[in-house]
């Protein structure tokens, strides 16, 4: 691929996941390695260099320790190469927008579900003054859908800072917000983007779904996934459903109102959509090293018994009922092909009566004296 800014290539990001590749020779730890690690590691989402990680599950998944993988961090971190807010599992690639822009304002409306599920820090607010910065030198189509898609969360997180500096502790401080009117609106009108999104990626257009056909709602402080998703996840990775349940707490606490993936409480999806959701949160806690696959190889299938009896030698060929001589299999077995000359007759029939011993003639001794005398 070339563009006014050089010559690029493709890495697809399965590549770190690919058994022959994996099997490959491992250099040592370095930051360049890293370095390209993080830009196509499958950790990544649909927003150029920004996505959800923990340096022991990266280290654990190139085969680093975690000193080795501080060493080389901290070259790319003090180049300002890659940034990184541990404490919460967030990474920033600052120049990854510039070599990998998206094509139009729909890839960036996309953008929308995961900037939600990014956590809420400071390096998330600087990403957000950068990207924001990006979009405006762009076009204003493409800074209203990133203005659209990727709010500013600041001031919207779980504790909230009161102008004399306590913390109203939400939602039960007098810091809680209610939706207003216009929060209403606005989350209609996004419901309504959406659905005309997918309405323009489809090649047929179908007609608008009802909203009684399609009930979206808020995720409840007792919902569970269903059983036919716990079935599906659990043929997929062999974790077992009581271990998948275990995960539901710490995926409500994320996208219950006032969570990380929630803070304004208005996010409403379709129950097969939180179902997706939850699945993808499996998925993710898969690659971070945090569950474990422990999916079983088939087992393989017994040997059918030999039962026919013991083969004479390697003359012998097997017509379906007995042990049959055949000479092809014979020349084969001696190394040579017959000829004329050196054609070896066959074998006497193993069934047929022996042959009594040959009897020489009798020896005239008379005859045989005067020969030698």
């Amino acid at each position: 691929m070339v563009t006014a800014a050089g010559r690029y290539s493709k890495i697809s990001r399965r590549i770190w996941n690919d058994e022959r590749f994996r099997r490959l020779s491992h250099g040592q730890p370095c930051a360049q390695l890293l370095f390209i690690r993080l830009l196509a590691g499958p950790e990544s989402t649909n927003i150029p260099g920004l996505f959800q990680a923990w340096e022991s599950g990266l280290a654990e998944s190139i085969g680093w320790t975690l000193k080795q993988f501080r060493e080389s961090f901290g070259e790319l971190s003090r180049e300002r190469l890659v940034l990184a807010d541990w404490d919460v599992g967030l990474v920033w690639i600052p120049k990854a927008i510039k070599h990998n822009e998206p094509a139009n304002c729909n890839i960036v409306k996309s953008w929308r579900t995961a900037w939600a599920e990014l956590p809420e820090c400071e390096l998330k607010a600087s990403a957000h003054r950068e990207l924001s910065a990006w979009a405006a030198s762009k076009s204003e189509a493409i800074e209203e859908a990133f203005r659209d898609a990727c709010p500013n969360g600041s001031g919207d997180g779980l504790l909230n800072h009161s102008p004399n500096g306590s913390l109203d502790c939400l939602p039960n401080g007098s810091g809680n917000r209610m939706p207003t009117q216009e929060q209403e609106q606005e989350q209609e009108q996004e419901q309504e983007q959406e659905q005309e999104q997918e309405q323009e990626n489809i090649h047929e257009p179908l007609p608008k779904p009802s909203k009684k056909a399609v009930q979206k709602f808020g995720i409840a402080k007792d919902w569970l996934p269903t059983e036919a998703r716990l079935d599906a996840i659990s043929v997929k990775t062999g974790i077992d459903k009581a271990t998948l349940l275990r995960q539901v707490p710490e995926f409500l606490l994320y996208w219950l109102p006032g969570g990380g993936g929630n803070p304004r409480g208005n996010i409403v999806k379709r129950g097969c959509d939180w179902d997706s959701t939850f699945s993808n949160r499996i998925d993710q806690l898969v690659q971070w090293g945090k569950l474990t696959i422990t999916i079983k190889p088939p087992a393989s299938r017994p040997k059918p018994q030999d039962t026919r009896p013991p083969r004479p030698s390697a003359a012998y060929a097997w017509t379906g009922t007995e042990w049959k001589y055949d000479s092809a299999l014979a020349d084969a077995a001696r190394g040579r092909a017959l000829s004329p000359s050196t054609a070896t007759p066959t074998p006497p029939d193993p069934k047929a009566r022996p042959r009594p011993p040959s009897v020489p003639p009798p020896v005239d001794l008379n005859s045989l004296l005067a020969r030698i005398g």
